[in-house]
């Protein structure tokens, strides 16, 4: 009932990508950096104000948990900003350092055993989890950084693999607050008068979690605008180079300064067309997104509020809440948490596309450029030939940047069929779990009929 996009990443360089040369700075390649920080900020910060009630006698050692997560949260902060580091002014003194930081990555977020409890580990969630950490392993095995300078596929290669810790990060940090509210739960349906705000805390803390997951997805938000600016700054800065050289030049034959026109039109054309849809895309993402979760928390409370009002004519129930109740908080919170990675998961796919596109324009800039320039230095009565090749090639680029396609249609419908198969798994997970919650009521009714009986 969940989704997962296999990235396209596990093989060799040479087979995934053509060893294409870079035409922006390495850190350009790689935005999921930026991203894997801020959600590194806001994790650290998480785990650094999360308070365990100490008179809360937990069957799991919550603390112990996050203690370790937050010595993980550190290894891979320290690890990023090496990364950072090694990427923004490369040279081969920084392969060590750079190949020693992702394995850091690695070790921290595929290695390092947070032990969930058994709740847990049965749910979906962790299975896509351990998924993630073995692409982790695979992406970085196929990986082998050498002294000379970086080709695009290697920086890419790089982005997934970010782009999984970042993955990683939000789910770890997320379950471990699901973990401590679920037990604090469990301690107080274990008590012989359960206390009369059980049912506010349960709600409250169905509406915690959509809460928390929205504030991921806010940072994912922020640094697919981000991006969008970027290739959008980058095409214009491109464009106004031509154009310049146009100023510059008042002799150039009126049909090649009108083929510079149309060509930074056309670019200019196809940047905002792609950043509106994509920006339309998030949207409706978002807006699906927002109704799954909004289902998924009112049915799952709607489970436990029944559950918990029949406690108060029949107490006989009360073995039956016990387990439903945390059982409830657990399908919620892992499909909800899982629901929060669709973005993610479908970072590949659309980042590949763009990368491509931006560096085709700005091939096409450069070349434009050359011979653009060419053409306003020619001072011989021989003009004609140099003028005539950059027109062919305006026209041509111009030409060529018209047939851009990108398949957003198709990354809008992965991206629905994600939150969609995650929603619906949530909600039959939901339905089996009342299927044996009444089951269990009905055998507390004849086990009770039968002790009456019997008296």
């Amino acid at each position: 009932h969940y989704l997962l996009i296999r990235s396209p990443l596990q093989c060799t360089i040479g087979e995934c990508y053509p060893a294409a040369p870079l035409l922006f700075r390495h850190l350009e390649y790689v935005p999921s950096l930026d991203y894997l920080r801020s959600v590194l900020r806001v994790s650290s910060e998480s785990v650094r104000s999360a308070i365990v009630n100490p008179s809360l006698k937990l069957a799991y050692d919550v603390s112990k948990m996050a203690n370790l997560m937050g010595y993980v949260l550190r290894n891979v902060t320290q690890a990023s900003d090496v990364i950072a580091t090694s990427l923004g002014e490369w040279s081969e003194s920084n392969v060590r350092p750079l190949s020693d930081a992702l394995h850091a990555v690695r070790h921290s977020l595929a290695e390092v055993d947070l032990i969930y409890p058994e709740y847990y580990r049965g749910q979906a969630l962790v299975q896509e989890l351990n998924h993630l950490k073995g692409l982790m392993e695979e992406q970085l095995d196929s990986l082998e950084l050498k002294g000379h300078g970086m080709v695009r596929g290697e920086l890419q290669l790089i982005n997934s693999f970010l782009t999984v810790a970042s993955s990683l990060v939000i789910a770890n940090t997320l379950v471990l607050q699901e973990v401590y509210e679920i037990e604090r739960t469990k301690v107080f349906l274990s008590q012989l008068f359960i206390p009369s705000e059980l049912e506010s805390t349960v709600l409250h803390d169905l509406l915690v979690i959509g809460a928390r997951t929205n504030e991921y997805d806010q940072l994912y938000s922020n640094a697919f605008n981000s991006e969008s600016e970027r290739f959008l700054r980058f095409t214009t800065e491109g464009g106004q180079l031509l154009q310049t050289v146009v100023n510059g030049a008042p002799a150039l034959p009126a049909n090649l300064q009108r083929a510079v026109t149309e060509f930074n039109s056309q670019v200019d054309s196809f940047v905002q067309y792609a950043t509106s849809e994509l920006q339309e895309v998030r949207h409706v993402l978002q807006a699906r997104a927002a109704k799954a979760f909004d289902d998924t928390i009112q049915s799952g409370y709607g489970v436990q509020a029944s559950g918990m009002a029949m406690l108060r004519p029949y107490p006989r129930n009360l073995l039956c809440v016990r387990h439903m109740l945390p059982t409830i908080k657990t399908i919620v919170g892992s499909h909800l948490i899982s629901i929060a990675l669709c973005s993610n998961e479908l970072t590949d796919f659309i980042y590949e596309q763009a990368i491509e596109y931006r560096d085709t324009v700005r091939q096409l800039e450069q070349q434009a450029l050359a011979k653009l320039q060419m053409a306003a230095a020619c001072t011989t009565a021989a003009c004609d030939p140099v003028y005539s090749d950059a027109l062919e090639f305006l026209v041509a680029s111009t030409e060529k940047v018209r047939t851009f396609a990108p398949a957003i249609d198709t990354y809008q419908n992965l991206l629905l069929t994600c939150v969609n198969g995650k929603a619906q798994g949530a909600m039959s997970q939901l339905i089996e779990e009342i299927v044996g919650f009444n089951k269990c009521l009905a055998a507390r009714k004849v086990s009770s009929d039968e002790d009456t009986l019997l008296d």
